[in-house]
């Protein structure tokens, strides 16, 4: 696999052997200048047909809020049959990580529709 742009230390931006765009999750995989062919054996997670506009949102995330959308999201699609790319993980994590950070800065949100949403 090429790696073609660097997001952060272990993720970057790749084409794989068919010429497709892929994200690549990797301890390390970021540290040298691209493009260079990273091993198979370094990659530990890909996404792909990721829309362009999530990869500033990637380099944000902390891994394991990606750890814990993925996990979701491939819940999701083993009981829903496959309804979700990898655009829908990246989204989840960012408003994990938001509310983590909400949370940590104790700022609470009223919820108006909360009755109707629970109804």
């Amino acid at each position: 696999m090429r790696v073609v742009k660097n997001i952060n230390n272990n993720v970057s931006l790749c084409i794989d052997s068919q010429g497709r765009e892929v994200i690549a999750f990797g301890k390390g995989i970021g540290f040298t200048r691209p493009p260079y062919e990273v091993p198979l054996t370094m990659i530990q997670r890909t996404f792909y047909n990721v829309n362009q506009a999530y990869l500033g949102v990637i380099a944000q995330i902390p891994e394991e809020i990606i750890d814990v959308s993925t996990e979701i999201v491939d819940n999701a699609n083993q009981q829903l049959g496959d309804r979700y790319s990898a655009n829908v993980i990246l989204t989840l994590a960012d408003h994990i990580q938001f509310a983590i950070k909400r949370q940590h800065e104790q700022v609470h949100l009223k919820l108006p529709l909360l009755y109707e949403v629970k109804v």
